[in-house]
């Protein structure tokens, strides 16, 4: 089963909320079972991105949390995760990011950068070190005008 085109506001532990292009039935359940593990089955409100952002053919996934134990004043908390073959991998967790999330078609030690906003900065581009992308949004430069302006917006919630 194929989605196309989709985006749902819900909670982890009931349905995955997803905006994506193209992502199985199976990515969506993997990603359900991440993230269950990751929260220790604590709901929380979260959209869900499915992109390729290191070459290797498979979906990883970019989640933007927005519930209450997950926001600050400052913003939200932002996950990376990495498909395999069979599920995700923790990657990284983000702080202080404020919507939307954009796709950058820039790389760093080949995953796709993210820009995404601050509070105190504006945009600022997040990259990979290798390991992960940073933990402080605020700590990380701005993007140049042209990887700004080619950017895509992949998250986006109202």
């Amino acid at each position: 089963m194929v989605i196309r085109k989709c985006l749902l506001m819900v909670f982890v532990a009931m349905t995955l909320p997803v905006l994506c292009d193209f992502v199985s039935a199976q990515a969506e359940n993997d990603l359900d079972v991440a993230l269950k593990q990751y929260f220790q089955d604590r709901k929380t409100h979260y959209v869900a991105y499915f992109k390729d952002l290191n070459g290797d053919g498979l979906q990883d996934a970019i989640v933007y949390l927005s519930g209450n134990e997950d926001c600050t004043d400052a913003g939200c908390k932002l996950l990376v995760l990495q498909g395999e073959k069979s599920g995700f991998k923790f990657v990284s967790e983000t702080h202080f990011v404020i919507a939307p999330i954009k796709l950058s078609p820039e790389q760093n030690q080949s995953w796709r950068n993210l820009v995404v906003n601050t509070k105190k900065i504006g945009s600022v581009v997040l990259k990979f070190n290798g390991r992960e992308y940073t933990y402080d949004s605020t700590l990380v430069s701005q993007p140049d005008a042209g990887e700004l302006q080619e950017s895509n917006i992949i998250i986006n919630p109202k």
